[in-house]
């Protein structure tokens, strides 16, 4: 069923591999995959990616026929050079984007309707050296912010510079040539969310609005997008089952906002 334009508007939608490839889901999950897909799905030698590889290519397809009158399995979605899905067909389809992000038990996806939009996820139980990997990657106050603090509040401000960083990079699309110190984000204390990008990014903060959330099962979720009219889009975010991709409102806090979104439905 087609569902409203995605007018000033973006759709983040959450799926759990478990709802998606629990038993005897996994087969029809499956035969959302293109041939293509299938193949990589097979190659995979662990369960866990190969079953969120899936769940993702299949809640894609299901998202963006919310949208045109295409059926799931006629969207056609190849890499790009960097390895990630974009729309390729059918001809003559409406003018979407979308993003996926994933860790063993949650996929995002996030649409639009032509804005460049990046989305990632990640469990904050994941083990990370986050200081070495903060003097290594990310920007010098980010660092420091990093060495100013210990334990479970270094982790929780590590991910969220890190799916910051993440999402912004995948909506730009331009993968390893940026660096992940190409935007260095500052998280003040009052939840607003400022970013400062690097001479090489060829980028201005106006041009873009991140969000940073929290799930239930404590992950972080963070949302870059393009202001294409120089206006915040209104973000609404679903929980999606196979039988349904907008099932119902997803639960997330949300923890920062690079500028106030209206009328949010979340």
């Amino acid at each position: 069923m087609k569902t409203e334009p995605l007018n000033g508007q973006a759709h983040l939608y959450l799926a759990t591999t478990e709802d998606w490839t629990h038993g005897n889901r996994l087969t029809a999950t499956l035969e959302f995959l293109s041939p293509d897909e299938r193949r990589r799905y097979e190659r995979f030698r662990v369960t866990a990616p190969a079953r969120a590889f899936a769940t993702g290519r299949a809640l894609a397809r299901q998202v963006l026929a919310l949208y045109a009158e295409v059926a799931p399995g006629d969207w056609r979605l190849d890499p790009d050079e960097h390895g990630r899905p974009r729309i390729t067909g059918p001809p003559g389809g409406p003018a979407l984007e979308f993003n996926l992000s994933h860790n063993d038990d949650l996929v995002a996806c996030l649409v639009t309707g032509g804005a460049a939009c990046g989305v990632d996820v990640e469990s904050m139980a994941r083990r990370v050296d986050a200081l070495r990997i903060a003097e290594h990657s990310f920007g010098e106050e980010e660092t420091r912010d990093l060495r100013a603090r210990d334990g479970a509040d270094r982790r929780r401000r590590f991910f969220a510079y890190w799916t910051l960083k993440e999402a912004y990079l995948k909506a730009r699309g331009r993968g390893i040539e940026m660096r992940m110190d190409s935007a260095v984000f500052c998280l003040a204390e009052e939840g607003r969310i400022t970013v400062d990008f690097a001479a090489r990014a060829e980028d201005r903060p106006d041009r873009w609005q991140f969000s940073l959330y929290q799930t239930v099962a404590d992950e972080m979720v963070a949302v870059a997008l393009r202001r294409e009219t120089g206006e915040n889009l209104e973000i609404r975010a679903f929980q999606s089952t196979p039988a349904a991709p907008q099932a119902a409102a997803a639960t997330l806090e949300l923890q920062r906002v690079s500028q106030p979104v209206v009328g949010a439905g979340i």
